[in-house]
């Protein structure tokens, strides 16, 4: 699809949303509604089915069991002839999984959901995705979106600094990311192995770029423990291993609402978003359900199925997660995502990680 094209369709989509009316969109690939033919010009629909949609659609997603609890209904509400299968796991394993089954000749997964941005443009580069495009995409910021209509951000998980009170006082705390390879946290801060964590490895992917090996050269000398994911760093803090932890918003908000003492602070150089995307695979034999499932999960209600696993939704029209910023409030910093960003750390990926390792590990 040109990128011309989904541009001009983001902008009829625009008029048409303020004068309330409701076309089909003929000519772009992938906008059809959810019962227009297949690529091979076979309906998939059933005479059974209210809305047309059925048969089977196989998920591949990081996302939390809870939210998974909070889409089934309304999946089973909007299509209920739709079968929608789950397969969950880290962002890692489900890029292993698909990677795997590629090389075998071919995968069951219809959608792909994770917080692994930099995999999405790799798919793409590699012909495996197919392009759409739902009404529901127009308010979210472009940077969250592929322009040629390949995937989108479903959900946005927000690295902060995460403390414990009892260990540190509010005016001994750092402000930002930076201060934190300051002398006067030494032995006091912890964050997770990229190699371990998707999320983690975006964190370090943008800590690089912006204040370079340094950074970390100077946290590991200054004591910092960098093992496993969010969870694993949570524990530490919560532990009184570490004062301090680089953590996902959501796991914070998660541990408050069963009583965790600990709080968090959106660093002053900038939150870091990590774009959970969603994108349905060229090779699904059931395009019509896939879009169906992509848009219900796209649309208001899915959003804010999403923000109940304590994420931001990506349309700044969803009410955020507890008391935190909405969405188009979030300092974003230095840390605001371009096109140029992702192309070059999909590409040098392997070699951040492996430099991470030799820093941070060794």
């Amino acid at each position: 699809m040109p990128l011309s094209a989904l541009r001009c369709w983001l902008w009829a989509a625009a008029l048409l949303t303020l004068t309330a009316c409701e076309v089909h969109f003929g000519p772009l690939p992938g906008a059809g509604q959810a019962t227009t033919a297949a690529p091979d010009g076979a309906p998939n629909t059933d005479n059974n089915a209210p809305d047309g949609v059925t048969g089977q659609v196989w998920v591949y997603t990081s996302i939390y069991q809870s939210v998974i609890e909070e889409l089934d209904p309304l999946i089973k509400a909007k299509h209920p002839n739709l079968d929608v299968k789950w397969y969950r796991a880290g962002s890692e394993k489900v890029a292993t999984r698909l990677d795997t089954e590629l090389r075998a000749g071919g995968t069951q997964a219809d959608l792909v959901m994770t917080s692994d941005p930099f995999w999405y443009l790799k798919l793409k580069n590699e012909g495996l995705l197919q392009p759409h495009v739902s009404a529901d995409l127009l308010p979210i910021p472009r940077s969250f979106m592929d322009l040629d209509g390949h995937y989108a951000t479903c959900r946005v998980s927000t690295m902060v600094i995460a403390y414990n009170p009892e260990m540190i006082t509010a005016e001994e705390l750092p402000t930002s990311f930076a201060d934190l390879k300051e002398a006067r946290f030494n032995g006091k801060v912890t964050l997770g192995d990229p190699l371990a964590s998707g999320t983690h490895f975006t964190t370090t992917a943008f800590l690089s770029t912006i204040y370079g090996w340094e950074f970390y050269q100077t946290l590991r000398a200054g004591g910092a423990l960098a093992a496993g994911g969010n969870s694993s760093v949570l524990r530490r803090v919560e532990g009184k291993e570490f004062a301090i932890g680089v953590v996902l918003l959501e796991n914070v908000l998660a541990n408050q609402a069963k009583g965790s003492p600990i709080k968090y602070i959106l660093p002053k150089d900038g939150a870091i978003t990590i774009p959970g995307n969603i994108a349905i695979m060229k090779s699904t034999d059931n395009l019509p359900a896939a879009r169906a499932l992509y848009d219900l999960i796209m649309s208001p209600e899915g959003q804010r199925a999403m923000v109940t696993g304590n994420m931001h939704s990506a349309n700044p029209r969803v009410d955020p997660p507890g008391k935190t910023p909405a969405f188009d409030k979030l300092p974003l910093g230095r840390f605001g995502w371009t096109e140029a960003f992702t192309a070059d750390v999909q590409k040098r990926a392997p070699q951040i990680k492996a430099r991470f390792d030799e820093v941070m590990n060794k």
